[in-house]
């Protein structure tokens, strides 16, 4: 693989696929891609999740429309969560587990882009330790 490790993407507010109300449950949440890549690299990503006291009965990271716009999905894993759309659907996460989830791609698209992902139960809100909305933001370069 070309390109260098970048470390961890930045947690932010992303409440685009996000719904509302009562008491969400709350994550810890790290990631890690690659950056810069070319086209026709792989170009893998990884999403570890680490839920708290509240079970999650329906995990989805939702919003990745613009990262499949510009990548060929080619393996999800683990074989628990699957695409569904713009969205990685894992199914329950049970309290005080950790779920790393490799997404694997190659890119098609040369360019400077902005991705992000939010992190939900079903339509509602998870939220990281600090109650704020869980989810990350990143920037990838690609060459041709």
């Amino acid at each position: 693989m070309k390109g260098a490790l970048v470390g961890t993407m930045a947690a932010v507010l992303l409440a685009a696929c996000a719904g509302g109300g009562g008491s969400a449950p709350q994550i810890s949440e790290d990631s890690k891609f690659l950056s810069p890549i070319a086209v026709g690299d792989d170009n893998p990503f990884q999403f570890t999740i680490t839920n708290g006291s509240q079970a999650i009965n329906d995990l989805r990271l939702c919003c990745f429309g613009d990262w499949l716009k510009h990548n060929v999905l080619t393996s999800v894993d683990p074989s628990a969560c699957s695409r569904d759309g713009d969205e990685i659907k894992c199914g329950a996460l049970a309290t005080n587990v950790t779920l790393v989830i490799n997404l694997d791609g190659v890119a098609k698209d040369a360019g400077n882009f902005s991705y992000g992902i939010s992190v939900f139960d079903g339509t509602g809100d998870v939220n990281q330790k600090d109650g704020k909305p869980a989810g990350w933001t990143f920037d990838q370069a690609v060459t041709p």
